[in-house]
C-alpha cells in the first residue's frame, strides 16, 4: 500500500526550486500570493522534505504530494538563512506584511489617527 502512494508522489532533488501552496485560512487577502516559493533543502528517510525560504527554513516538513515543482528560479539553497520559521511568519515575510491594518483606539477617530497605517 505504501508503495503505491510513494509512485503517485512527486519526487524532487535537494536545491530544485518548489511552490508550496498557501492555506486559505493564511491568506490575508485577494493580493496576498496563492504560493510560497521554497528551495528543497533536505529529504529524509520518509520521503518528508524540509523547504527554505527568503525568510528562513520551515519548521514543519512536507511530503511530495504537497510541493510543486517551480519552471521558475527563486532561491539557492546557499540565500536560505539559518533561521527556523514557522509557515505563517514565512508567509508574511513573502506577502511584504501588507496586510490590513485597523484603528483599535478606543474613541472617536479622525484622520490623524490613520496616517501611520498609510
Amino acid at each position: 500500500m505504501k508503495q503505491q502512494s510513494n509512485k503517485k508522489l512527486q519526487v524532487f532533488g535537494i536545491g530544485e526550486n518548489v511552490l508550496l501552496p498557501i492555506p486559505q485560512v493564511d491568506k490575508r487577502s485577494h493580493f496576498d500570493p496563492q504560493n510560497l516559493p521554497g528551495v528543497i533543502l533536505n529529504c529524509n528517510d520518509e520521503g518528508l522534505y524540509q523547504i527554505g525560504t527568503t525568510a528562513g527554513r520551515l519548521e514543519a516538513q512536507y511530503t511530495g504530494g504537497q510541493l510543486e515543482l517551480s519552471l521558475s528560479f527563486f532561491i539557492a539553497i546557499e540565500e536560505v538563512p539559518n533561521k527556523a520559521i514557522t509557515l505563517r511568519e514565512a508567509i508574511l515575510h513573502s506577502s511584504h506584511g501588507k496586510h490590513h491594518q485597523f484603528c483599535d483606539s478606543k474613541r472617536t477617530c479622525n484622520s490623524k489617527c490613520h496616517r501611520a497605517f498609510t
